[in-house]
């Protein structure tokens, strides 16, 4: 009996501690972000892209990957050619665009209402903050546009399990941008022709509107289970609506430098085309539309 007695007592003892340490059955901290609070979180997937493939853009010739295109005077950045698009003004004229990078300084992921992140996050490991609206990831990120592809890499962040109803992109110029000189937010550079001729352009854009995209019908559940992607598609064919730099180039309005280059960013640009940058960056966030879901 005695034997017995203590046999019954060291079997109890692993129950007595998955008691006092809520640990039976949790998975505790064996998945990466769970920090043991019980939302081990779920993977995301972040894009910010030129969206080519809707069948709204009427106006969009997107090139092949790797086909030789214009030299052109925008940055370099070592990795080759890249996908390019061509994007029309109001009257027609053709834009290449070889290079549209847009600076982020973070994202708020919008929580659907009722939620608390402050709770969410509690002990989470991922690096995040709350606000007023959500869960917010700090960067800087440069995302390029043409490609999606986001420095440092937005592939494999990590979230608290919730129901997000959107995102917000905090836009703001940082060091190391494309044009270091500047407070540009969006930089486009390409060539297009004017007069029979083919000449460079630069846009060095500050955009002040807030970026705010929320999704279509009910919001999308992040899960430790799958990966949710949220894409954020600027449309392109809307960048240069109600916009005629052929007319700004005509009348004198908009003006090439000594080399023949358009160059466009803030204070260019005079009468009826006076802050057109602004307007092609209104008319930039303005185009984007949210996807977010699983795949």
């Amino acid at each position: 009996m005695r034997y017995l007695s203590i046999k019954v007592f060291f079997t109890a003892i692993p129950t007595l501690l998955c008691v006092l340490f809520a640990q039976c059955g949790s998975g505790g901290t064996d998945i990466a972000g769970g920090s043991g609070t019980g939302n081990p979180g779920g993977s995301v997937v972040v894009a910010v892209i030129a969206d080519s493939e809707s069948s709204s853009l009427q106006k969009i010739n997107t090139l092949a990957m790797n086909t030789p295109g214009p030299a052109y005077k925008g940055p370099k950045d070592g990795s080759g050619q890249k996908p390019s698009l061509t994007v029309e003004d109001s009257d027609g004229l053709g834009f290449m665009v070889d290079s549209a990078k847009l600076h982020i300084q973070s994202i708020q992921f919008i929580l659907e209402s009722g939620q608390q992140c402050s709770r969410l996050i509690e002990g989470f490991d991922g690096g995040l903050r709350c606000d007023s609206d959500g869960v917010v990831l700090d960067g800087p990120f440069v995302v390029d546009l043409l490609t999606g592809v986001s420095t440092p890499a937005l592939d494999s962040v990590r979230l608290p399990e919730a129901s997000y109803a959107g995102i917000h992109l905090r836009l703001g110029p940082q060091a190391g941008s494309l044009a270091p000189t500047t407070e540009s937010t969006l930089e486009i550079y390409g060539t297009f022709s004017y007069e029979n001729e083919s000449h460079f352009f630069s846009m060095e854009l500050s955009i002040d509107q807030p970026a705010s995209f929320r999704r279509a019908g009910a919001p999308v559940l992040v899960s430790r289970n799958d990966t949710t992607h949220f894409s954020v598609k600027l449309d392109p064919a809307q960048w240069f609506d109600s916009l005629s730099f052929k007319d700004c180039l005509d009348t004198g309005a908009l003006t090439l430098d000594q080399n023949g280059d358009l160059f466009i960013g803030r204070g260019r640009g005079s009468g009826a085309c006076r802050n057109i940058d602004e307007s092609i960056g209104r008319n930039v966030i303005g185009s984007g539309r949210l996807e977010a879901g699983k795949r």
